[in-house]
Formats: C-alpha cells, sequence, structure tokens
C-alpha cells in the first residue's frame, strides 16, 4: 500500500510540475517577446507569420488563458520570477564564472587529454570523480532532467552571424531574443551542434569548399546561451585540421561546457556523456547516456576525419557498425539513450537514403530518442516504435537567411520520456526569435503535414498520432 502510495505521490508531482513548467514557460514566451519586438522593433505576428512558412491547416487558439487559469491562484502568491527559480534555480542573466576553470594551469597535451570540466558554467552539472565522461544533474523539477536541443550554430568572423554581433555591441541578447534565451538558460541540460573550431591559429583546410573557424575568447557566447554540452560530430569540427580540433576541445571544457562526439582519440570521440539523476521519492537513481556521430562526407576520403586509435577526429558513422556497438553499450549502461546523429541532406525537405535506412537500425540497437541535424531545414518528427525521431532541428543561429527553426526539450525521468516538446522559432537576418502566436502555429502546422506518425498539439508537445 506504501510503495503504491509513494507511486502516486511521484506520478502526481510530475505532472503538476511539468504543467506549471510549461505554463510559466508559455506566458514569459509571449511576456519577453512582446518586449522584445517592441525594443528591436520587431513587426508583429502577422507580418512574420508570411515568412519563409507554409500554412498547412487552420490556426488554432493558443492554450494560453487555460495555463493563465491553472496558475492564477499561485502567481498570486509569488512574482513570476521566482516561480521560474522555485523550479529552474537562479535564471541566469549574465555570463556565468566557473571558478574551478577561470585559472587553468599549464598541462601537457597528455594531462589535457582527457580533461573535461569538474562543473558546467551555469552549475547544473557535476563531474562524477571516477569517470570523466559522467555528470550528477541538478534538476529544477524533481525527479525530472529537461534537455533542450538547439540545431546549427556558426561563429565566423567573416560570416553575417558575427557582423550581426558586432552591430548589437558584441552581446547575445537581441541577437537571441529574450524568450529564446531564457528557455535555453532554464533548461537542466542545454546541447547545440557546434558547427565550427575554435582556434586562433592554424590554417584551413586545403580543398575544401566551405571551412569555418571562431576565436577562441568567443566560447563566452556559449556560456551567454546556457550552453552544456557542444556537439562536435559534424562536418566542420576539423575544419582547422587537427589543431584547430583538440584547440576545440581544450577551449570548449575550459569555458564549462562538456563535448561529445570528437575527441583526441577513437575512445574519446565515440564516448557517451552520461547524466546521472535520483528521484525524490524512490530514491532510485537514473542514468541518461548522449552518444553524437556524423555521416556526413559521405565518401571513402572525408576532408572532416574520423578518430581513430591514437588521432583526433569526429565519431563518423557513415559505416553505422561504430555507432550501434556504441549505442548498444549506451543502452547497456544507462537508462535512457539519446542520439544525435548529422545526417541527411542540406536543404532537402524530405530525409534521405542514409536517413531512412540508420533510423531503424539505430532504434533497433537501443536508442530511446533520435535528434538530427545538418540539412539546415526543419525535417519531419516520426515514431519508429515508442522511440520518437527528429530528423532535423535545422539551422538555429548559423546565417541570414529567413528560416523556420525550433528548440526541442526532452523531460525525462526514471521511467523514461515524461515530455517532448517543440518550441517554435524563426532565424532572420542572424537573429532567432521565438515565433508567438500565429506564426508559432503555422510553423507547427507545416511540421504537422511532414509527419506522418507524430503530431505536435497547439502547445508545443510532440506525441504519436492516432488515427
Amino acid at each position: 500500500m506504501r510503495m503504491k502510495f509513494q507511486k502516486l505521490l511521484a506520478v502526481f508531482l510530475l505532472t503538476l510540475s511539468a504543467v506549471l513548467i510549461m505554463g510559466l514557460l508559455l506566458v514569459n514566451l509571449s511576456r519577453d517577446a512582446r518586449a522584445e519586438r517592441a525594443r528591436q522593433n520587431v513587426p508583429d505576428n502577422a507580418e512574420i507569420a508570411t515568412i519563409g512558412v507554409t500554412n498547412t491547416g487552420a490556426i488554432l487558439e493558443s492554450t494560453e488563458e487555460t495555463y493563465e487559469d491553472l496558475l492564477k491562484d499561485y502567481r498570486a502568491q509569488k512574482d513570476e520570477d521566482s516561480i521560474l527559480e522555485s523550479f529552474y534555480g537562479e535564471v541566469v542573466t549574465e555570463t556565468p564564472s566557473n571558478p574551478h576553470t577561470e585559472q587553468v594551469p599549464d598541462e601537457s597535451e597528455e594531462d589535457l587529454a582527457l580533461k573535461t570540466p569538474p562543473m558546467t558554467a551555469d552549475g547544473r552539472m557535476y563531474a562524477v570523480a571516477e569517470d570523466p565522461f559522467t555528470y550528477r544533474v541538478k534538476p529544477s523539477a524533481p525527479g525530472a532532467v529537461t534537455i533542450a536541443f538547439a540545431g546549427d550554430i556558426l561563429m565566423d568572423p567573416g560570416y553575417a552571424t558575427m557582423a550581426r554581433m558586432r552591430q548589437n555591441g558584441g552581446t547575445i541578447e537581441g541577437v537571441i531574443d529574450a524568450p529564446m534565451l531564457s528557455l535555453m538558460r532554464a533548461a537542466d541540460v542545454m546541447m547545440v551542434n557546434n558547427e565550427f573550431p575554435f582556434t586562433d591559429r592554424g590554417a584551413p583546410l586545403q580543398g575544401k569548399q566551405f571551412t569555418f573557424h571562431a576565436k577562441t575568447e568567443w566560447v563566452k557566447y556559449l556560456n551567454d546561451m546556457g550552453v552544456d554540452i557542444a556537439g562536435l560530430a559534424n562536418n566542420h569540427a576539423y575544419d582547422y585540421g587537427e589543431i584547430g580540433l583538440t584547440d576545440t576541445l581544450d577551449t570548449i571544457r575550459s569555458a564549462g561546457i562538456v563535448t561529445v562526439g570528437a575527441g583526441r582519440n577513437f575512445a574519446e570521440a565515440a564516448h557517451p556523456v552520461y547524466l546521472k539523476a535520483t528521484d525524490p521519492v524512490s530514491k532510485q537513481e537514473f542514468t541518461i547516456s548522449i552518444v553524437a556521430a556524423t555521416q556526413i562526407e559521405r565518401y571513402n576520403n572525408p576532408h572532416t576525419v574520423g578518430a581513430t586509435e591514437n588521432k583526433p577526429g569526429v565519431f563518423r558513422c557513415y559505416d553505422v557498425t561504430a555507432l550501434l556497438e556504441q549505442v548498444r553499450m549506451a543502452k547497456a549502461t544507462s537508462d535512457y539513450c539519446i542520439v544525435f546523429i548529422h545526417w541527411g541532406s542540406e536543404r532537402m525537405v524530405e530525409s534521405d537514403w542514409a536517413q531512412n535506412a540508420q533510423a531503424p537500425q539505430i532504434v533497433e540497437a537501443g536508442a530511446d530518442l533520435i535528434i538530427g541535424a545538418h540539412p539546415h531545414i526543419l525535417q519531419k518528427i516520426e515514431y519508429i516504435g515508442n522511440t520518437p525521431v527528429v530528423y532535423s532541428l535545422g539551422n538555429y543561429w548559423f546565417n541570414s537567411s529567413t528560416l523556420n527553426t525550433c528548440l526541442v526539450t526532452a523531460t525525462i525521468t526514471k521511467d523514461g520520456l515524461f515530455d517532448l516538446h517543440f518550441i517554435p522559432a524563426i532565424q532572420k537576418d542572424c537573429t532567432v526569435n521565438y515565433a508567438e502566436g500565429e506564426a508559432g502555429q503555422r510553423i507547427i502546422n507545416y511540421m504537422n503535414s511532414l509527419s506522418t506518425n507524430a503530431t505536435i498539439s497547439p502547445d508545443g508537445k510532440i506525441l504519436p498520432r492516432t488515427q
């Protein structure tokens, strides 16, 4: 009887937490979006809704009033900031400092080989001393870890994103609007696809058409975004060769950010990141694993080299064999396994043959969630069995094009996936802005038109589609 009561109590706490959190996010998003538009003279929803979005269905009403009713009594007792703090901890409003990494002593290359940050810059993830790949997460909601995923970002000084940053006074606020930054910073774990190396030396690879890099000092912008994990398994992490990749590993880690998908050798590049948390009712510990790999540059001698036993590189998966082995291992040593994969064809709405071939294999190997990047545009979401597959997050903050984009958030408990959400946004003129109201609903409708067996509700919840 006691066990049954504990289970019911746990379900009640999680449900209440999820409802309150989503309500607060919607209220804050609406408020912050209006303030941000007023500050930047951004056009209103009616104008934004016509930009780069296909309307594939009727506009559905916002659920904000429903959440407002649910929160009315609670908000009467606390202001919105204190409510957010009670669920998320302190909201980051300035570039956070990391006392563990502000002064790094001189070390040899060997000493740095597997050095990972002892604590992420926002203080939400703490390294487990005996394992450089494992972190304990301090979740904002009891027993529920929320991970947010964003697509491609770029900070090359010769490209438009950093020109926009300079025009903005060198600050990320206003380049990524307040609602989206709030979401990124509020997540327990924030992960992005870091589509470039951080290095102040070396030279671009000869013979490669597009090569990127960023100044090492600009890693602070990842901190400003609230990034905890940088995915490096992509086709630009090696653009400045071996020295550029190792500089990237050291730079990102010294900023209190975890890397995955690349390393000084194959064991490091292919190794999952593990996130541990504890259920407050049962006191049971649960573990989430994240594996990152890339299949892009699908030919025998790619510019972006794969890591070997004793050479730096990325974790390549065009030949999927090694990835499947890592997924099996990750699933065997965790309760929930996420695969963050760089795949697909650029600017193609439909998933390609390699995505379609590998996705079922990755699921069969044990993936509980697949998050994709590389096509630079949004692609479908579908379920393979019980596993959601987000085929492409699209560009997040990458160039000046006007494109639909998103954040995807996954809330995970000891029992598995509790909630999966799609948060619509628009990349335009090297900025990222929350797609509020009609603009957001049109993006959701467009996504629903692509997906055959998944659906996104008006408030962004991703669910299997019922006939």
